[in-house]
């Protein structure tokens, strides 16, 4: 309740004094109503990268040309102590992974963390870590896939981070667009896509910001602390490698959940690689949303080309976003 009339006040503000308050003011305005959110300063040379590895294991290798890209870009590059760890299919034991996420939270030297890879285990580590310095030395957290649920709980906290391409991809051409677009808005660009309008509004005009991830990691932290909250903003699904009938149940749950009656969109992102049974499951992925939706007025979009789909284009979590009739357009927060 308190935080409703917060946002009522701040809305009658915006609404009898739009035309006196300097643009700057308008915008910390729609910080405090969590329309944006806090987005960490951009990158410049010089400026550290930390990488750690937050789920599967990585190999030395992968690190090296990892530095080596970094370093292109006159970046520095420290890395986490227990990064090139192994314990059975993860990097190291929950606390040792604890341990490098919550270093690089709390180096306020670390303008920037990257994961290495996906995998599974990043939601282990939600609730071993203290996330107040996050805030006080904001950066920006980047990867995408399992690294979802980490995304979700900065949000929740109002602070922006990046969903893009991780290391794993380096050597994979089809990926080199996404990592040039990750690249170009972490040292000031703007990012621009065509989506496929699958709703029945022949013409959108949304000004909202976009979080989401991957639909499995969406679905397994419901009824946690780290469930999105998707009030007023653009939810984009991505998945691999899920049976068609598993997607359906999925998108079933997020809605049943309550988290598709207050978006302003929805985007379906790559959704790669999916499974039938013998005997033909009968939706795509696009029509179990639809069907899902209904008639609710929800405009809804693919042809988004992130996750886990070549060139896995970098999607700002929390930024300026607009979607114009075919279009969305990424912007940073400019106070």
């Amino acid at each position: 309740m308190y935080y409703e009339l917060i946002e009522f006040e701040v809305a009658n503000l915006k609404h009898s004094y739009s035309n006196l308050l300097p643009v700057n003011c308008i915008l910390i305005l729609e910080i405090a109503m969590q329309k944006y959110m806090i987005e960490p300063p951009l990158l410049k040379p010089g400026d550290e990268v930390r990488i750690i590895a937050t789920a599967r294991f990585v190999e030395k290798d992968l690190i090296n040309r990892t530095v080596n890209f970094l370093e292109s870009y006159s970046l520095k590059v420290s890395l986490g102590k227990n990064l090139l760890g192994r314990f059975h299919q993860f990097s190291g034991t929950i606390s040792e992974r604890v341990s490098d996420l919550q270093q690089a939270i709390d180096d306020p030297k670390v303008s920037a963390v990257w994961i290495a890879r996906g995998g599974y285990g990043t939601v282990s580590l939600l609730d071993y870590i203290d996330f107040k310095n996050i805030i006080r030395y904001p950066k920006w957290m980047i990867g995408y896939s399992d690294i979802t649920g980490l995304h979700t709980h900065l949000n929740n906290l109002g602070l922006a981070s990046l969903h893009a391409v991780m290391p794993i991809h380096l050597n994979d051409s089809e990926y080199s667009e996404g990592f040039n677009g990750m690249m170009n808005w972490l040292f000031g660009e703007s990012l621009c896509y065509n989506l496929v309008n699958l709703s029945q509004h022949s013409e959108a005009n949304i000004q909202s910001s976009v979080i989401g991830g991957n639909l499995s990691v969406l679905y397994s932290v419901l009824g946690s602390s780290t469930k999105p909250n998707t009030e007023k903003k653009i939810l984009f699904l991505e998945d691999l490698d899920e049976y068609l009938y598993h997607v359906h149940r999925m998108i079933l749950n997020l809605s049943r959940n309550g988290l598709f009656r207050p978006v302003s969109a929805i985007i379906l992102g790559g959704m790669t690689n999916l499974r039938d049974n013998p005997i033909p499951f009968g939706f795509s992925p696009e029509d179990s949303l639809l069907e899902i939706i209904g008639e609710s007025g929800i405009p809804v979009f693919a042809g988004l080309k992130s996750g886990h789909i070549a060139p896995n284009h970098p999607i700002p979590f929390g930024t300026p976003a607009s979607i114009n009739s075919d279009k969305i357009t990424f912007d940073h927060i400019k106070l």
